[in-house]
């Protein structure tokens, strides 16, 4: 006897289902499925018989992932969502996706991806995959959670060796240029002398004092950006700092030569705080102990001329010497 079979669900033949099993895909989900058995026979009637219904068929379950985010859990990088393999493959399941902060879902993130903002900075992540398909159970697995999502780091910031300009002799200024160090950066300096920073010396220019003659002048710059990212360079050494010039005056004698009476010196207009010794001439000869800005008239310098030589010093300065003009000569 030969036995042929239709599968029916809900009284509706099920097309191609002719073979004496029949696979329950989720098309069937809550369905009663029936099938019809006919035998034949040579010389012999055909003959039917369908089964009793089965009750509805229930939805099944699907084969879950495991799901994964991975990804640097650092604010400004981005977590991607690993689903895992889900089943059954044929139709593909479709998977939902919702990510959370600290177990609350965030608004509009339901792509396999999440851009982490500075909001995140602290809190864990997690990211539910919910996969569903026809004529099966909906079924959501989470992920592990993320370590707290760590602050960006400071943004690099490129450093631009500085250079310094003006000549490396007491009583100039040096002049810092610090260079193009792009938008954003804000720049502090520090100068340094022999390698030691100069207290309060912050500006872009730099006085060069007496205390700085013979040694070696830098400049560092940092640039700092808004974030706390930052950057130092340091400019190369000036040449040894030389020592000024000071400025000076032709010394006068005041006062008439009259025997008995004072002369003084008027040194003229000399650099701030230029220290100062006198030696009196007369005629040709050094007066000894005659070193005071005043100098008393004898009766020896009858006739004679008066002369001052006035000596101008100061740290970090080349020592300077000037001559008076001589008086007329001495009267009694």
């Amino acid at each position: 006897m030969s036995l042929t079979y239709q599968w029916f669900a809900d009284g509706e033949p099920i097309a191609g289902a002719t073979s004496p099993t029949l696979e329950l895909r989720g098309a069937r989900a809550g369905a009663e499925i029936t099938v019809t058995v006919t035998g034949s026979q040579p010389g012999y009637e055909s003959a039917s018989q369908t089964s009793v219904a089965t009750a509805a068929v229930a939805p099944g379950d699907l084969v879950r992932g495991q799901v994964a985010i991975t990804g640097e859990p650092e604010v400004g990088q981005t977590l991607t969502a690993d689903p895992g393999e889900w089943g059954p493959v044929d139709p593909a399941v479709e998977l939902a996706y919702q990510w959370t902060a600290n177990g609350s879902p965030i608004d509009g993130a339901t792509g396999p991806t999440l851009d982490l903002l500075p909001a995140y900075a602290g809190a864990v992540i997690t990211v539910t995959v919910t996969g569903t398909q026809p004529g099966y159970a909906e079924l959501a697995e989470t992920s592990a959670p993320t370590t707290p999502i760590a602050d960006a780091p400071p943004s690099e910031v490129t450093p631009v060796t500085p250079k310094i300009s003006g000549v490396a002799k007491v009583g100039n200024r040096l002049t810092a240029q610090p260079g193009n160090w792009g938008d954003g950066v804000e720049l502090s300096l520090q100068w340094s002398v022999s390698g030691a920073p100069v207290p309060g010396a912050t500006s872009r220019t730099f006085l060069l004092t007496g205390d700085h003659a013979g040694k070696r002048v830098t400049v560092t710059v940092t640039g700092t950006l808004a974030d706390g990212g930052s950057g130092s360079a340091t400019s190369v050494e000036t040449k040894t700092i030389a020592k000024g010039k000071l400025r000076s005056s032709k010394p006068r004698v005041t006062g008439k030569p009259t025997v008995g009476r004072k002369v003084s010196v008027a040194a003229g207009t000399w650099t701030a705080g230029t220290k100062f010794r006198y030696v009196w001439k007369v005629g040709q000869k050094k007066i000894r102990g005659a070193t005071g800005k005043r100098f008393k008239v004898r009766r020896a310098y009858v006739g004679k001329r008066i002369q001052v030589v006035v000596t101008g010093s100061k740290k970090g300065y080349v020592t300077v010497k000037k001559k008076s003009a001589k008086t007329s000569k001495v009267l009694r």
